[in-house]
């Protein structure tokens, strides 16, 4: 019984056909070699020409496929058997292992690297094998970006909070570990940052995007961003309107204290908190700024520092969503490590950048608040306490802000704050603000907070460096081709020095 070999495979590979070999023993035989970007041995398929005879069709086994069919040929004069080659979901990236990186491997093409973020539908016809390959993305949500270091795989996730980057990140490092193939990883505020490269060869390689795709199959719908949904109608229309949060407190309203009292803790974040939160949602309902996050409303509505309407209650739900998580039970001590170390080098030591802090938040007068802030620019801020503001390399400052303003607005990178209006500690402290103040010092501040922070704070300043110099470097090659070549006088005569 005559029969034509025709398959459709799912294979995240390009397959370009090569020429039909030699007839040998009345058959004719041709060849399909995968040819992957990074050199893996060649996978060799050899089919029968019009028939299979009655010998069927076969699963491969584990070791076939574990091998990448490598140097695999079918078939003798007796018997001819056809391989079936394993779905996409067998040969799937993400159940890949990483293979060693030899230094004298080429990185991935920029073409080759397309090809597996876009999908592609290839067809081959030849004579009577004609399969169509189906490619769908390989890894999804990832964009290439093309650096000095070479070519990367960037992905960006948007997070509710904080604590939920921390908690990808640690997925992250989780599933990619088996590979031994660790992406660079950025933690902000309310999103994280991914970066795949191959840094031995100044590009991408395969391991990346076997990387990628794990790092795909991670569970994020509990970290995302939820916004609850309220639909109203009017006129038998459906408006849908999203809401901005009012997160709970990271910790039980009793756990701080003898420190803050529970009493403090439920007026201050269930009455203070949540007013600032829903004259927010009722400010920007129905505006451009519905469904913004919360860091983009308090950048806009301050409006060049002519705020808008909405700036102060967006500011302060900022405010207070940060001034929670810069304390925790059993707080205060002193830090270490690289926090530590900048602390020390732009205040003199940790005891006397206390003493700033307290300062900044006791002289604030009225209502307000009092930062330790990274900045990653020249000091322009009037009110800053550090000594030496205009000094270059000094990153670390501590600047105080009246009412609703914060560092962001500055261009300042928020590592810690204290809330010094009155309603913060009137309950427990009274009129005694500078009790409160080093009660928060001393007892309240998670140094655990502020030092994540600041890894983001210096993270972020290093991308925008890196990105402030492309753009210098490609204005200065723009201008430099603008010049026109002119000649040297010299006190009104043309230079003919060569000619003497």
């Amino acid at each position: 019984m005559s029969s034509t070999a025709t398959t459709t495979n799912h294979i995240p590979f390009s397959l370009p056909l090569s020429k039909l070999s030699p007839p040998h023993n009345h058959y004719r035989h041709f060849k399909v070699s995968i040819l992957t970007p990074t050199k893996i041995p060649t996978l060799r398929i050899q089919a029968t020409g019009d028939r299979l005879g009655e010998f069927g069709a076969r699963d491969p086994f584990p070791a076939e496929i574990e091998s990448a069919f490598a140097e695999k040929v079918l078939g003798n004069f007796d018997t001819e058997h056809k391989i079936l080659i394993p779905t996409v979901s067998a040969l799937s990236l993400s159940q890949q292992e990483c293979t060693p990186i030899s230094p004298l491997q080429d990185p991935m093409s920029k073409d080759d690297a397309q090809k597996l973020l876009k999908k592609v539908n290839l067809e081959f016809r030849y004579g009577i094998f004609a399969p169509l390959f189906s490619f769908k993305d390989v890894v999804l949500g990832w964009r290439l970006h093309d650096e000095e270091v070479g070519l990367k795989l960037q992905c960006l996730w948007k997070l509710r909070d904080f604590k939920c980057g921390v908690e990808l990140v640690n997925r992250i490092y989780k599933v990619t570990e088996s590979c031994g193939h660790f992406p660079n990883v950025h933690l902000e505020q309310n999103q994280v940052r991914a970066e795949l490269w191959t840094e031995s060869l100044g590009g991408l390689s395969m391991t990346d995007f076997i990387a990628a795709a794990k790092i795909d199959e991670i569970k994020t719908s509990d970290l995302v961003p939820r916004k609850r949904r309220q639909c109203t109608r009017k006129a038998s229309a459906l408006t849908v309107t999203a809401k901005i949060e009012l997160k709970p407190p990271p910790y039980p309203m009793d756990a701080l204290e003898p420190h803050m009292s529970k009493d403090t803790f439920e007026y201050h974040w269930g009455k203070h908190h949540r007013a600032y939160v829903n004259n927010l949602n009722k400010q920007i309902e129905g505006t451009e700024l519905d469904d913004t996050l919360l860091d983009d409303v308090v950048l806009i509505t301050y409006n060049k520092g002519d705020p808008l309407p909405a700036f102060n209650n967006a500011a302060q739900a900022w405010n207070h969503e940060f001034f929670w998580e810069s304390m925790k039970p059993g707080g205060g001590g002193k830090p270490s490590g690289k926090l530590l170390q900048l602390i020390e080098r732009d205040f003199g030591s940790f005891d006397k950048f206390v003493e700033e802090f307290k300062a900044a938040a006791a002289t604030q007068f009225g209502s307000g608040w009092a930062w330790l802030v990274y900045k990653a620019n020249r000091l322009d801020v009037g009110n800053a306490v550090n000594p030496c503001p205009s000094e270059e390399d000094k990153k670390l400052v501590v600047v105080k802000s009246p009412n609703a303003v914060n560092p962001l607005v500055w261009d300042y990178y928020p590592l810690l704050t204290i809330d010094v209006w009155e309603h913060a500690y009137y309950l427990d402290f009274q009129n005694r603000r500078p009790d409160y103040i080093s009660t928060f010092m001393e007892k309240l501040v998670s140094w655990d907070a502020v030092s994540a922070r600041l890894e983001v704070a210096m993270a972020r300043a290093a991308e925008r460096e890196i990105e402030e110099a492309r753009k210098r470097k490609e204005e200065e090659e723009g201008n430099f081709a603008d010049k026109e070549p002119a000649e040297i006088f010299i006190d009104g005569v043309a230079d003919d020095s060569e000619t003497d």
